[in-house]
């Protein structure tokens, strides 16, 4: 439910209520509360050292993963930047490459993230609200779910395909994935953002049939208006 809030929790015996700030009232037996996280840095000897932290806490480091002072990184949440530990563990395996000699970085572009309820919702790259903010010109394509085989055999319909390219270059910009198993799919994307391939090259990629990845091929096929397994754009 967007744009709703939580009013008040009642604990009973076996379980909560909820009441929602659009009126509605919801029952179940437990409530999860996701409130985010804070950086950790106080009182660790960083100020002592001269390391560089933001106004929140945050350990300031490069895309090697080291601080303003030599010989000292930082990788993960404390850094104040996306807070996924599947990056954590990227970063700190660049840190460890660099402490040892090594010219590694992080590519921040392409980070995939996956919420998992039900359904499953990944991205990776811009939101389409964030190339509009940048002034991109972008094009947009997508597949329902719905025209796959394989959802109607899985009994798993509901869900959206969306790749977002850049007009002219046919580059990447992001995608997002809404439904079964879209925290597995969104690498195929990902894969190609990081080689630089552009959506052409993921439709012109035949995809084994009846899979869910064909949805990937269809929407990046949508993108030029080439899908056949759904309606023309015009």
């Amino acid at each position: 439910m967007t744009n709703t809030s939580v009013e008040k929790v009642d604990v009973r015996d076996g379980g909560v209520s909820v009441q929602l700030s659009n009126g509605k009232t919801e029952e179940a037996e437990k409530v999860l509360v996701s409130i985010g996280r804070a950086v950790n840095s106080e009182d660790i000897g960083l100020a002592s050292v001269g390391v560089k932290t933001g106004q929140r806490g945050e350990i300031v480091v490069h895309s090697n993963m080291q601080t303003n002072i030599d010989g000292i990184y930082a990788i993960g949440d404390v850094t104040g930047g996306i807070m996924l530990a599947h990056l954590a563990s990227k970063e700190g395996i660049v840190a460890a490459e660099n402490a040892m000699g090594g010219n590694a970085s992080v590519n921040y572009h392409v980070i995939p993230a996956a919420i998992f309820t039900s359904p499953e919702i990944s991205s990776v790259g811009l939101r389409e609200k964030q190339a509009a903010e940048q002034g991109l010109k972008y094009e947009v394509g997508r597949f329902p779910f719905r025209a796959l085989g394989k959802a109607h055999a899985m009994g798993e319909i509901s869900g959206l395909f969306k790749i977002i390219s850049e007009e002219g270059s046919d580059k990447i910009l992001g995608a997002h994935i809404m439904g079964p198993h879209a925290s597995d799919l969104i690498h195929e994307i990902a894969v190609a953002m990081e080689k630089g391939l552009t959506v052409k090259d993921i439709a012109h990629t035949i995809h084994a049939h009846p899979t869910l990845a064909e949805g990937i091929m269809e929407a990046a096929e949508d993108v030029h208006d080439r899908a056949i397994h759904c309606p023309k754009k015009q």
